[in-house]
């Protein structure tokens, strides 16, 4: 397993992991408080999970570069291939979901829920890059 694949692979599990807890929480107790106390606890959320996601990244690559540090360097064509593939499939993601975003604002949807289906477009496709990512590894292409 190449550096940039166990990469993929700790970020897409920390991405699941904490937005699946932050998505547990907003969707399912905060979404039923009254918009001014939903609003700052989504946002509360939103910054914590935030905060959360990058010392736990941080700290995984930390520790992955010092672990493998002979691999850290070693980038070749394939990587590079599989990066643009992989981030051509999360942009066409996240363009469906700002697009879906975008049409909640059309219908005057609250902004809690424009600003939950963003953030969901956000988070499914750096998801979907970091899935990709490991298929096209496995796949050896």
């Amino acid at each position: 397993m190449s550096f940039p694949q166990k990469s993929a692979l700790t970020m897409t599990a920390i991405l699941v992991v904490v937005f699946g807890f932050y998505f547990a929480l907003v969707l399912g107790p905060v979404a039923g408080t009254p918009a001014p106390a939903r609003d700052f606890a989504f946002t509360a959320l939103l910054i914590l999970a935030g905060a959360v996601v990058v010392v736990l990244a941080a700290a995984t690559h930390i520790v992955l570069a010092i672990v493998f540090r002979r691999e850290v360097d070693a980038h070749d064509e394939r990587d590079r291939l599989i990066d643009l593939r992989s981030t051509r499939v999360a942009a066409y993601i996240l363009a469906a979901g700002v697009f879906g975003g975008i049409g909640l604002a059309m219908v005057q949807a609250d902004g809690f829920w424009i600003a939950q289906a963003l953030i969901a477009a956000l988070v499914v496709a750096e998801i979907a890059d970091g899935l990709t990512k490991l298929t096209l590894y496995r796949r050896g292409v």
